[in-house]
This record gives structure tokens, sequence and C-alpha cells, in this order.
């Protein structure tokens, strides 16, 4: 409402997600027919209408896109209407929990969709989906994550090993790098501003003093340039990072042959 940044992310923005997945399963992987769902909620709708509208751009084919509220816990029959129409990938819009995991597991009860490719965004790359579907149970799962892929970034190897040290060998996120790194940003921030003559309020009923302090500490946000685990971070006028970058991730083995996200591709938003 001020017309003034009040917040920053290290991530890119969700509305990249959609086109980079598009441009990945066409572009890479060569498909061009796609049935689209979505789980009726906000996230879904955005992820999967982005999807759509890079799809229909590279001259690939929309077969259907419907909306399937997250209550739903049968999508045989939509499935088997798809199933029909016969689509070279189904792209879902939403999370694990709000369809992901119930479409992949139901599309091996429809013959003709067993080894059918599956996509979708970062609601689906939990640990839980991949414990729950597995491997070799059915085709190819694609999604991509709005950061950085850690496990393929050198600076951020050591950070890894004490992550895992600390927290044990599965417990590395798709954004544990991220949030370190914006954690350490705000600790740098708050560093420059009170180095640049800004005092922290004189106690909790200081409102004066603490809108004084918060916005020293935004407007050294705004101008930083900071070398993290994953690389340079410096934001735009609008608060998003400038290292817009977009990872792809297929279900497969890890390296202890457990089921887990392995990097595919990185796609860099101009």
């Amino acid at each position: 409402p001020t017309g003034k940044v009040s917040y920053f992310r290290v991530c890119t923005t969700d509305n990249h997600q959609g086109p980079a997945g598009a441009d990945y399963l066409y572009k890479t992987l060569g498909y061009r027919k796609v049935y689209v769902i979505d789980d009726a909620e906000t996230y879904g709708i955005g992820l999967a209408g982005n999807f759509v509208n890079e799809w229909k751009n590279l001259g690939g084919t929309v077969l259907g896109h419907v909306s399937e509220p997250s209550t739903t816990t049968s999508y045989v029959s939509l499935l088997t209407q798809i199933a029909s129409l016969h689509p070279d990938v189904i792209y879902f819009g939403g999370l694990d929990s709000t369809g992901g995991i119930l479409l992949r597991q139901q599309m091996l009860q429809v013959p003709s969709l067993k080894t059918l490719p599956f996509a979708g965004g970062d609601g689906l790359v939990t640990s839980t989906f991949a414990n729950t579907i597995g491997l070799n149970n059915g085709g190819p799962v694609y999604a991509t994550v709005a950061t950085v892929d850690a496990t393929n970034t050198p600076t951020a190897q050591t950070f890894i090993q004490q992550y895992d040290a600390a927290y044990g060998a599965s417990a590395l996120g798709a954004y544990s790098a991220a949030a370190y790194d914006a954690t350490n940003i705000l600790i740098q921030s708050i560093k420059t501003a009170l180095a640049n003559g800004a005092h922290t309020p004189v106690n909790s009923s200081d409102s004066a003093g603490a809108v004084k302090f918060r916005t020293a500490v935004i407007a050294a946000i705004q101008g930083i340039s900071y070398n993290g685990v994953l690389g340079h971070t410096s934001f735009d006028s609008n608060g998003d990072t400038t290292d817009k970058v977009i990872t792809v991730y297929k279900l497969g083995a890890n390296s202890s042959g457990k089921p887990d996200w392995i990097f595919a591709s990185a796609v860099t938003i101009p």
C-alpha cells in the first residue's frame, strides 16, 4: 500500500514454475499433448494456469484442464476419460496432499496410464511423495522447485555436510539452503543497519523506534549484495531475487538406493 518494498525473497516467484516445467517437458522431453489438473486452490490454479499458457505458446496441445477439489478421494473416473484422449503427460497443479499422491497412485488403475509421465510443481517435491510412490512403480515423475539446487552448487557442499551431521542425511529439504541464505541475509542487514547508526527499540513499547529500525533493516536488505551457500543474491525493486533459477527434479533413487528427488535440470528465467 505504501508503494515501498517491505519484504524480500531469495527464491524466484511461483509464476515461473509452470512455464519452466512446460519448457522442460516440451523442449527437452519432447511431449506434445498434455492434460492438466489442479486442486482448485490458489497455488495450484496459478501453477496450472501459467503452465497452460506457456504450453500453448510453445505450440503444444492442451487436451483439457479441470479443477478437482482437494477433498477428492477418487480420480479414477476422470483418469479413465483422460486415457481416451491419449495424452503424452499429465500435469498437476497442487500439493502432494491435495491430490498429487492420489493421482499418481490411481494412474496405475488405468491400464494405458500406468507408464504415463506425471509432472507438477514444488508441492510434489516432498519426502512423503517420494516414499509413498516409491521406485519402479509406474511412469516417470517430474517437478519444479523455485530455487537453486544445493546438491549441484559447489559453494553449498560444506553447508550440506554440516546440515546432514546436525539433522541426518535425509533431512535436507528443497528450500533448506535457501532458508539458510535468507537468515544470513537478514543477520547481515541488521548488522549493516546498526553500523550505519540505526538503533534498536528501547523496549517492547517503543513502536516508533521499532518502525525506524525496521525501515533501516529493509533499506540494508534492498541494497545488499550477498554471496551465500547458493551463490550470489541481490534484489530487484520488487524485492525479488535477481538470481531467477527454477530447478527440475525427477523422482528416482538416491545414493542409498532410496526414493528421492534427483536433480534433472536448471532453468534460468530471463
